[in-house]
């Protein structure tokens, strides 16, 4: 698989979510001056490391093949992204409280949080980008399946053109089949038509 839209805007994101869990994530004002708490004083940690695990995976999707295994992958990025996101907006909430709460206090989200939340709605569009399976439709694969002389590899199932002497997906060399296996295909094949 190439570099695409999704790993790219997924990649971006990660960045975001990173880069936010290290700013601060609120800012306290009160009378004796204004101090500010740091991501990584608390959940940053956690938005931090779970940034990281995405950008890992989402580099692995360059190297994989199956579009089974790409979409496996983007779930998991969704899950882990869904944790990143409910700590975001969690912590957001729970400031939300406290500057409620304590008035001679004026608490504010920090930038870090922004970051964060950003990052967050913009991994959910990455992974459902890969759940979905929007990357595996490639220029070759889609002549594939406009041609009428069309079979199906038996190997990895996707559409080849019939006088095709291996897959070029998944490299299953047809012609190393026996002869008479071969003509049981083409019957097979005959018959769909």
């Amino acid at each position: 698989m190439k570099i695409n839209v999704g790993i790219i805007a997924g990649i971006i994101a990660s960045l975001f979510c990173i880069i936010g869990s290290v700013m601060p994530w609120a800012e306290i004002k009160a009378t004796y001056g204004t101090t500010s708490y740091y991501g990584l004083e608390g959940d940053g940690t956690l938005t931090l490391m779970f940034s990281i695990a995405i950008i890992v995976l989402l580099i692995s999707i360059i190297f994989i093949e199956k579009p089974t295994h790409i979409r496996i992958i983007g779930l998991v990025i969704f899950l882990i992204n869904l944790l990143v996101g409910a700590i975001a907006f969690t912590d957001m909430g729970n400031i939300y409280d406290l500057d409620t709460t304590y008035s001679y206090y004026n608490i504010q989200s920090g930038t870090g949080l922004t970051f964060i939340s950003l990052g967050a709605i913009i991994l959910f569009f990455a992974s459902i980008y890969f759940i979905a399976g929007n990357h595996k439709k490639t220029t070759s694969q889609k002549s594939f399946s406009n041609s009428k002389s069309n079979r199906y590899c038996p190997d990895c199932g996707r559409s080849i053109p019939f006088d095709a002497s291996f897959c070029p997906f998944c490299g299953n060399d047809f012609n190393n089949v026996k002869k008479e296996n071969f003509t049981k295909q083409i019957k097979k094949e005959m018959e769909k038509i």
